[in-house]
Order: C-alpha cells, then sequence, then structure tokens
C-alpha cells in the first residue's frame, strides 16, 4: 500500500530583517482570528495594528477572508494612516498569496514573517488580541454578521480614542500617534514613551495620570472587567464567564 506523502506548508519569504517599531508606520502587524455568531456561524476577524502606536487601523469581519479582503484592507489603511514601510505577518495563506506580495512589492513595503509556530514573534497582536477579546468578544453576542460589523467597529473607534497604555505614557493610540506626527517632538521624548528608557518629566507621575483616566472610563462606560468584580454582590456575567462590576 501506498504511503500518502504528507503536504509540505508553503512559507513566506521575508524580504527584510526583523524590526522593532520607534515611530508611527515602521511595523504593522496583521493577523486572522476566529468567533461565532449566536447561532453558531463563523466569523473568521482580520486585525491590523501599527506597532509602535498601538493604534487598531483596522478590523475587517466576515465568514471567509481571502488574500483580495486583506489587500483591500491595507489599501483602505493606507489611505487613511499612510503606507508603512514593514508589515508583521504569520505564514497563512492570505497573507503568503502572491497577490498579497505583487501589492506590497508594488506600495514599496517589506515583509517580515514570523517562524511557523512562533506567535510570540508577533507578540504585539497577540496582545491586542487578548484585549479585543476580554473587551469585545467574549462580551457580546452576535446575533448577524451586520450587527458583529457594527459592534467591532465601535469598540475599534473606543479603543483608538479613549483606552490609555501604559506603554504610552497612558496615552491612547490616537493621542500617541498625534503627538509622534508633531515635527518639534524630539528622538529622545519619542524613545521615552515607548518605554526605551525612563519617561520624561511630564510623564513622570504615571500612577496620577492612570487614577483620573480610569475613572473617568468607569463612569462613561460602566461595567469593566476587574479581581473585585469577583466579591461584589450583583455582579453580571459574559460569555466568557468572566464577572464583570454592574453600573453603580
Amino acid at each position: 500500500m501506498r504511503k500518502k506523502q504528507r503536504a509540505t506548508r508553503r512559507i513566506g519569504i521575508s524580504t527584510a530583517t526583523r524590526q522593532r517599531a520607534q515611530r508611527a508606520n515602521q511595523v504593522w502587524s496583521w493577523d486572522i482570528i476566529h468567533d461565532q455568531t449566536q447561532a453558531g456561524s463563523s466569523l473568521r476577524i482580520l486585525t491590523l495594528i501599527d506597532e509602535c502606536t498601538k493604534q487598531c487601523l483596522a478590523i475587517e469581519v466576515g465568514r471567509s477572508i481571502r488574500a483580495l479582503d486583506a489587500i483591500r484592507v491595507l489599501d483602505g489603511a493606507i489611505k487613511g494612516y499612510g503606507r508603512p514601510e514593514h508589515i508583521r505577518s504569520d505564514n497563512g495563506p492570505e497573507f503568503i498569496a502572491e497577490a498579497i506580495r505583487q501589492r506590497m512589492s508594488t506600495a514599496q513595503i517589506k515583509s517580515l514573517y514570523i517562524q511557523p509556530g512562533s506567535p510570540w514573534e508577533q507578540a504585539y497582536i497577540e496582545s491586542f488580541h487578548d484585549k479585543f477579546r476580554d473587551e469585545c468578544l467574549n462580551r457580546e453576542l452576535f446575533a448577524t454578521l451586520t450587527e458583529a460589523r457594527v459592534i467591532i467597529e465601535s469598540w475599534r473607534r473606543e479603543y483608538n480614542q479613549m483606552r490609555p497604555h501604559s506603554a504610552l505614557g497612558y496615552l491612547t493610540p490616537d493621542e500617541c500617534h498625534n503627538i509622534l506626527q508633531q515635527p518639534k517632538w524630539s528622538a529622545e521624548n519619542r524613545g521615552h514613551m515607548l518605554g526605551f528608557d525612563s519617561p520624561p518629566a511630564p510623564m513622570r507621575d504615571l500612577s496620577t495620570i492612570a487614577f483620573f483616566r480610569t475613572v473617568a472610563l468607569l463612569r462613561r462606560h460602566g461595567p469593566v472587567p476587574g479581581i473585585l468584580a469577583a466579591r461584589r454582590p450583583g455582579a453580571i456575567m459574559d460569555k466568557s464567564k468572566r464577572r464583570f462590576l454592574t453600573k453603580p
């Protein structure tokens, strides 16, 4: 009996060495995660972020994600945010397709493919996915594909405009992007913001900044995940079985 040969997995070819993002549009990263509607229909979700500013540049939700869908998302992000120097991704078929390679070559964007089975090489977008699941996907039940697109896009805008990041000196991604776009923002201060050294004087009192930003978010958006929620009476459950504080 002839033994069936195992198919060889295709691997993307990087066109640049590994990069650590130190400025906006230096390294973007994209990946695909999965969820489902309330009826059990599968959803594929393409996410695209800027590794420096932590901005979520786009989230595409569909029953399937093809290379042409990824190209359309990339073109929209370039139109809105400018052209990136590099894009980091895994070796999924959507990202190593010939159409993607040709589009990136035409736009003079270098590819950074991670090693197969090494998601830690794409740590920024993996961290983003953890937040995305905890704060959106695990808390929402999507009746339809359209509803999923509307809710997820609303969360993306809130994430960029309202959610502070400790790695950015407790600025929101949009605030960080706007600051880094200013010509007077020196390379030294940019390094401080991104955690390459101790923060400059305006960002030293991070605990105070974090406190007031957290209070403002609690008042504006209501229930948030937290350790204390498990011990509070009247807490509510989401579909991930985590407890959330109810609004006062």
